[in-house]
């Protein structure tokens, strides 16, 4: 017995899946009949690390695969326990033309080749293909592979080609022959044939074999074609380029006790994790744990890109000026005693950029958050970086001129260095954004804003309250009013700011 249980992806994501492939439920008659029934487990469960390790898939395509294999397997036992209860048809005699077998790769127009030869009664063409696959034969699965030096045809022949395959292809035959013989022969098409031809002609003696191909001058410019247009396609249209359909169970009328009365199969089949005793728990989402401070720009920044993709999140509010982040209990979050900290599954990250970037690649945001185009990327990360160094220390040392100054007793000589230090800085860098805004609508290129604009924005924002100011700046304040309406959310994650920004007003 083979179970698949808390395995890890590249992302650091775990996937709770009680995928469990067994020959339990295989009869002992149907064991001594197909001694090969334990190369077909063996060759299954080859399959799903492929499925858990690949870092591109997402959850659901893991259930996906998951799901296929268990259901494949299911059914290749089903055959196994049919075919050796019912013996008498394993003596039943095939057609004696065939089957006719057709091989090679499958074009659109090489269809009518398949009507011409077909000869059965009920079906005009017969797919092979689904028989080779509840054997184990799974070629896709190659492709998720997360060995990145393997490829296809390599593993195909080395992993895949075993003569039990076609073993179990006569079986199911021979049971569909039992029950529908065609008029005058079977035919069997599949590109994979090919492969094993050696396999097939010593299975069936009286195979006929026909090979279709294309000449490769046709073939290749064709394939040239359409990959350039593909490519054309995804560069015209990007990820996220009509917006970003957001939906929730409530939409539907089903709330969480609705989903998890009526999913439990699927729940304690993928999404569950196994107890001492073996039963499966109820489904368990972990939430994400944002910590931070409202009055805290980087906080904010990561709060308004939560709050704009509708991730569920738990907020701990703690206040920086109160020293609350400097608790032994926060600092098990994390040691630096700083916000925004992110936890995501016991995973702790902090700094707000890095945390930004981890959301959008992790969640899958829309592109033009954080582009996949890696030049677009680049210049998203060129403007982050220079936050850090130029526009972020500028208000640094406003901040401890005007707001720690006075709380700590500062010298009044540190206090005016601090503030011209700021003062200067801030100037250098609004003077570069104004330039730069001068050109485009985002701080980083593009149609629509990225974390760049939201890092950048709520910096801006800030700056009224220890004692900055972007007037003087038309198009950086063109740019933050731009900002403040297409970002949906933007009043909510500031909602504490202009509060305290009204009170300083009064």
């Amino acid at each position: 017995m083979s179970t698949l249980s808390d395995q890890t992806n590249n992302n650091g994501s775990t996937i709770a899946s009680n995928t469990v492939l067994h020959d339990n439920d295989l009869t002992d008659q149907a064991k001594n009949h197909f001694g090969y029934y334990s190369d077909i487990l063996r060759t299954f469960e080859s399959h799903p690390q492929s499925v858990l390790c690949n870092k591109y898939l997402t959850d659901a395509d893991r259930n996906f695969f998951l799901s296929d294999l268990h259901t494949l397997y299911t059914n290749c036992k089903h055959v196994l326990n049919y075919t050796a209860e019912h013996n008498e048809f394993r003596d039943y005699n095939l057609p004696s033309i065939g089957p006719l077998m057709i091989c090679g790769v499958v074009r659109a127009e090489k269809r009518t080749v398949y009507r011409q030869v077909a000869h059965h009664a009920q079906f005009p063409v017969e797919e092979d293909q689904h028989i080779l696959r509840q054997a184990g034969y799974l070629p896709l699965f190659a492709c998720i592979s997360p060995d990145e030096d393997s490829n296809t045809e390599s593993w195909i022949r080395n992993e895949m080609n075993k003569d039990y395959i076609y073993d179990y292809h006569e079986i199911f035959l021979r049971m569909l022959n039992s029950v529908d013989m065609p008029k005058s022969h079977w035919l069997l098409k599949s590109p994979f044939h090919i492969l094993y031809l050696d396999k097939i002609v010593r299975q069936y003696p009286n195979a006929l074999l026909i090979m279709i191909h294309r000449r490769l001058d046709e073939v290749l410019p064709s394939s040239d074609e359409f990959e350039t247009a593909m490519r054309n396609w995804l560069l015209e249209n990007p990820q996220g380029k009509q917006g970003r359909h957001m939906y929730s169970s409530d939409e539907f009328g089903l709330s969480r006790e609705d989903i998890q009365t009526r999913y439990a199969d699927y729940i304690n089949l993928f999404l569950s994790s196994t107890s001492s005793n073996n039963q499966p728990s109820s489904i368990s989402v972990m939430v994400l744990q944002l910590y931070l401070d409202w009055l805290s720009e980087p906080c904010r920044a990561v709060a308004i890109l939560l709050l704009e993709n509708n991730i569920e999140h738990q907020v701990h509010e703690l206040s920086v000026i109160k020293g609350e982040t400097h608790s032994d209990a926060y600092k098990q979050i994390n040691p630096v005693g700083k916000v925004p900290a992110l936890v995501d599954d016991g995973f702790n990250l902090s700094e707000s950029h890095t945390i930004m970037r981890y959301l959008c690649v992790s969640r899958n945001f829309p592109d033009h958050y954080y582009p996949n185009d890696i030049k677009q990327r680049a210049r998203v990360d060129s403007w982050l970086d220079w936050h850090h160094t130029n526009l972020r220390q500028g208000a640094i040392r406003l901040i401890k001129a005007n707001i720690y100054g006075p709380i700590k007793n500062l010298s009044q000589v540190t206090i005016d260095e601090s503030r011209k230090e700021g003062d200067n800085i801030l100037k250098s860098s609004l003077s570069f954004m104004e330039e730069t805004l001068s050109k485009n609508n985002y701080i980083a290129g593009g149609d629509q804003f990225s974390i760049a604009d939201i890092a950048l924005a709520c910096e801006v924002a800030m700056l009224p309250v220890f004692g900055g100011s972007s007037e003087g700046y038309p198009n950086v304040q063109a740019w933050l009013k731009r900002l403040s309406t297409e970002i949906k959310t933007w009043d909510q994650a500031n909602a504490k700011l202009n509060q305290y920004l009204a009170s300083k007003k009064k």
